[in-house]
């Protein structure tokens, strides 16, 4: 498809860069077939992540003449599907990047088990939390990457 072969080019001349998408599952008159080219859509072009919503009918909209179509069961196995699909490119995009260092713009203190952690997001849109003895907040500074922690990855800061 034209969108792939686009995310295809811009990967090309920017190898690191966060593609990421929002995807409506079961849109009124979404057909078993469209919901497989939408996966292999999502499959191909490997979003670093994906915001998955189930259709529901809002009013005073377009769509909510169109009744809700898609069955509840259906809509969830299709949900679960991309989820799981999303859940893989994310950890295989975060785990690229492990053992570089990225810029990070630090944005707020977390509190954790093991004291507090800053969180910010690298260059590339990659969540990520480190330690720190003075406060990083709205400071970009340079950090190693270091491990994932579910959907995120513990950093070293190194500023």
């Amino acid at each position: 498809s034209l969108y792939a072969e686009i995310a295809e080019m811009i990967r090309r001349i920017i190898p690191d860069v966060s593609i990421t998408t929002d995807v409506i599952v079961g849109f009124p008159g979404e057909s078993d077939d469209d919901f497989r080219e939408t996966y292999a859509l999502c499959d191909r072009v490997a979003f670093s992540a994906m915001h998955l919503f189930p259709y529901s009918a809002r009013p005073g909209t377009s769509a909510a003449h169109f009744g809700d179509g898609v069955d509840p069961e259906t809509k969830g196995r299709r949900m679960a599907e991309l989820l799981a699909l999303s859940r893989r490119h994310a950890a295989a995009f975060r785990a690229r990047f492990l053992g570089s260092t990225r810029t990070v713009l630090w944005e707020g203190r977390r509190s954790s088990a093991d004291g507090d952690r800053w969180s910010g997001l690298t260059d590339n849109y990659i969540r990520v939390v480190g330690h720190s003895a003075r406060p990083l907040a709205n400071e970009i500074t340079p950090a190693l990457l270091v491990a994932q922690e579910e959907d995120l990855v513990v950093a070293q800061v190194l500023r």
